[in-house]
């Protein structure tokens, strides 16, 4: 599987008809602020066994990521968000926090590109 969907980020930045990828730029940014800190409370309520509030922080991480393209990150964020509440723990948050920094990587490349 693709880290990132390059045909959803491609729809994206041709939203800006000038070719400047500002509007990219400006959705990646958002993204990456928005993304950081639903993992960072994810995590928090992770140590808590919170498991409601992690599927639906889960999930919004999953949609937001589908919606810029981080493909990997949205994976990660769904099997957490599915998984039955014993699941969560075994699963734990790391592939999930290890992608989003992957995903940050690669949209920040595909940028200078």
């Amino acid at each position: 599987m693709s880290r990132l969907n390059l045909i959803r980020i491609q729809e994206l930045k041709d939203l800006d008809d000038d070719g400047s990828n500002e509007t990219l730029k400006q959705l990646i940014n958002l993204y990456y602020a928005n993304t950081e800190k639903l993992i960072n409370e994810l995590a928090n309520e992770y140590k808590s066994k919170n498991w409601p509030k992690v599927k639906q922080l889960s999930n919004s991480i999953r949609a937001s990521s589908l919606n810029i393209g981080a493909d990997q990150v949205v994976e990660a964020a769904r099997k957490l968000e599915y998984a039955e509440a014993d699941g969560i723990e075994k699963i734990g948050t790391e592939k999930l926090i290890t992608s989003f920094g992957m995903a940050k990587n690669d949209l920040r490349i595909y940028l200078l590109t």
